[in-house]
């Protein structure tokens, strides 16, 4: 009986697969051509060193530079523009500081489903286009480097604006969150869930003095996550601001930048001064 009711279930089973087997649809070829000709781009996008923003967006045919731009302050911009091709888009972010890029990714991204299927022939075609270095994800590869010399001018320029931060151990438990709010190309608009995760992990550990780094920190995001908490505790009598720190809010309120919020499916761009309202004291 055992053996009985053993082969039918084995046969279920083979039939299953070869089922799913036939509902894997042919390749479009026209979407692979457009694909495979995204690859003479990688070339001229391999590497920073000769590169501006405009000949990024040149390059992508990308004609929108206000989507593709963001300012942070202090001199510094995040520059994010990509293209869809067939099954695959070729995209670079970027840090930029005056003029020089600190931070770049270049990466080609698909459907894991995709990615699968056309992998080989789209990393030999990468390969044979004197593509950079990279690392494989399930849905695509990515190059990523980065000038510390360039990092280092915005951090200075920050610094001279709000402060440098004060010496803190930072201990292996919160790490992860405070960079996350304090690394410019991290956090990229308020109201995500790593934001407000990252910011309730120093605030619940008590840690007021990473918080208050978090406010002189890189990433703009990341300040307004900081100062809309101090504030929210100054005002509830918990803790007693620095005029120095509420000094340092008022810089960052009232700069000339936009911040990207979502709440839900609506995204807007708001002055730091009015999301900061709410929680003046």
């Amino acid at each position: 009986m055992k053996q009985f009711f053993f082969l039918p279930v084995v046969l279920l089973i083979l039939l299953s697969f070869r089922c799913g087997a036939q509902e894997l649809k042919p390749l479009n070829q026209e979407w692979l051509a457009k694909d495979y000709r995204s690859m003479e781009l990688v070339s001229l996008l391999a590497s920073p060193a000769p590169l501006t923003t405009q000949k990024i967006l040149d390059i992508l045919d990308v004609s929108d530079k206000d989507d593709a731009e963001e300012d942070l302050g202090f001199g510094a911009t995040r520059f994010n523009a990509g293209r869809g091709h067939g099954y695959t888009s070729l995209s670079v972010e970027a840090f930029v500081f005056r003029g020089a890029i600190g931070w770049y990714k270049l990466e080609l991204h698909s459907s894991p489903e995709s990615w699968t299927r056309i992998r080989e022939r789209m990393i030999e075609l990468w390969h044979q286009n004197n593509g950079p270095g990279f690392v494989e994800g399930e849905r695509g590869i990515t190059h990523i480097e980065r000038d510390d010399s360039v990092l280092g001018n915005y951090q200075t320029a920050v610094a001279a604006e709000l402060g440098a931060m004060k010496p803190a151990a930072v201990s292996a438990e919160l790490q992860k969150s405070f960079d996350s709010l304090t690394q410019p190309m991290e956090i990229d608009y308020v109201g995500s869930g790593e934001g407000e995760t990252a910011i309730a992990a120093l605030v619940n550990a008590e840690r007021f003095d990473l918080v208050e780094n978090v406010l002189r920190g890189f990433n703009p995001n990341g300040r307004i996550y900081a100062a809309r908490e101090l504030l929210k505790l100054h005002k509830a009598g918990h803790r007693i601001l620095s005029a120095d720190t509420l000094a340092v809010i008022a810089k960052i309120s009232n700069l000339d930048i936009q911040i990207t919020t979502a709440r839900g499916c609506l995204v807007n761009r708001l002055d730091a001064k009015d999301i900061l309202d709410d929680s003046d004291p």
